[in-house]
């Protein structure tokens, strides 16, 4: 189950009044291009309004935030021992985070111990938002 919940993170999921945006940590914080980081900070701040316009009826909408994830698409620079080591870098945890990663926060989100949690953007991404 978890592995299928990451098939889905760039959909939003929808399920039983939860509503999960799958974005990138450059929502939360500025990076190069400057468009890429815009559209993902709009991403997550439609999140939060959704999450006020709907809070009323029960309806949770959050985000998540990876980081430099172990991923087909993330496969190029993984193996490139200089780009990994730049990245890698850039993360307090200093290694790339894993698939199950993302799906656990998704699951977390979406069972009653979130249950008062809603319009946040959810970093898993090493430690890299919090410097």
């Amino acid at each position: 189950m978890v592995q299928v919940l990451y098939i889905f993170s760039l959909m939003f999921l929808v399920t039983m009044g939860l509503i999960h945006r799958f974005k990138c940590f450059t929502g939360l914080i500025p990076t190069i291009p400057a468009g890429y980081c815009a559209s993902k900070g709009g991403v997550v701040n439609l999140t939060r309004q959704v999450a006020i316009d709907y809070a009323k009826q029960k309806i949770h909408c959050n985000a998540l935030c990876p980081g430099f994830t172990e991923t087909a698409m993330s496969k190029a620079n993984m193996e490139s021992e200089e780009i990994s080591t730049r990245l890698m870098s850039l993360t307090p945890m200093n290694e790339w985070g894993k698939k199950g990663d993302v799906a656990k926060a998704a699951l977390f989100l979406a069972s009653e111990d979130a249950a008062y949690v809603t319009g946040v953007a959810l970093p898993v991404d090493g430690g890299m938002v919090a410097q």
